[in-house]
């Protein structure tokens, strides 16, 4: 009955196809987690996970509603990184405008007053110069050059070398290394609350996790985590050897030995959640 509400209430015509198709599933027998897993819905492997898990262990409503809460915080933090971001784009782009103009337009004025004036001219005027008649000159060129060099970046940012190199450089940047942490660290600890109290084993929890962290270092250090609990190592000693924010790591021996990971977990993500909120709001 819920997923035929949603498929009423879809406003667009695929969407209410998906959540038929997953009707349809769910009246052949299928589990939720294997009909939706097979449709076309934006959903995470690692919440797909914590379907199933809540299926087997009666706790589907808690973990949906958890699921929710994540993707609500994520959603607001975007949009609050966006709005940062935004206005120093615009004027960095309108910079960027002005300045081409004044090189090509009002440089070369200035071109012929410095040859009258036959003395040696700084090397940054001679840049200057030099780059008024590229400009003027090879306009295209120049700018189909510029667009080459930006595709080949992109894709060597795709690649797995550039994905390192730039990690590296992003994790030692100040400000912004500190903001990945906490960022990477909220988005581990909502995934592992989600997962643990789904009843996923931890060491598939934090597996599960590390895929959807965009780093590479920080994915590797909660594989090797997920490794060590599987050789038999505690999961208080594994998680303290991984780069997440001190305050996570914390929390997670707290709850451990305490045997409340869960409400443990939880609390990390509303601090953490909180923090991140007050970083976005000053930037």
């Amino acid at each position: 009955e819920s997923i035929q509400l949603l498929a009423d209430g879809a406003e667009r015509e695929g969407d209410q196809i998906t959540f038929r198709q997953v009707l349809n599933a769910l009246g052949r027998g299928q589990s939720l987690h294997s009909a939706l897993a097979e449709s076309r819905l934006p959903i995470s492997e690692s919440v797909l996970k914590g379907i199933k898990s809540a299926e087997l262990s009666g706790t589907l409503g808690s973990m949906l509603e958890r699921a929710s809460e994540n993707a609500e915080s994520i959603r607001v933090m975007r949009a609050k990184a966006w709005e940062a971001a935004r206005y120093p784009l615009i004027i960095g782009c309108l910079a960027i405008l002005i300045i081409t103009g004044l090189i090509i337009s009002i440089v070369p004025k200035f071109k012929a007053l410095y040859g009258r004036m036959d003395s040696e001219l700084p090397k940054a005027t001679e840049f200057l110069l030099s780059l008024s008649d590229l400009l003027q000159n090879h306009g295209l060129t120049t700018a189909g050059v510029i667009l080459v060099m930006a595709i080949l970046l992109r894709l060597l940012l795709n690649s797995d070398p550039g994905q390192k190199i730039s990690d590296w450089i992003l994790n030692r940047l100040p400000v912004v290394a500190t903001l990945r942490q906490e960022l990477f660290s909220h988005r581990v600890i909502s995934n592992l609350e989600l997962l643990v109290g789904s009843g996923v084993v931890l060491p598939d929890a934090l597996k599960a996790s590390a895929e959807i962290i965009p780093s590479p270092s920080y994915r590797a250090s909660l594989i090797d985590a997920s490794r060590r609990i599987r050789q038999g190592q505690r999961s208080d000693l594994a998680l303290n050897q991984s780069t997440l924010a001190p305050l996570m790591r914390q929390l997670w021996t707290i709850g451990v030995r305490s045997g409340r990971l869960t409400d443990f977990l939880s609390i990390g993500r509303q601090v953490l959640g909180d923090r991140l909120n007050q970083r976005l709001t000053i930037l």
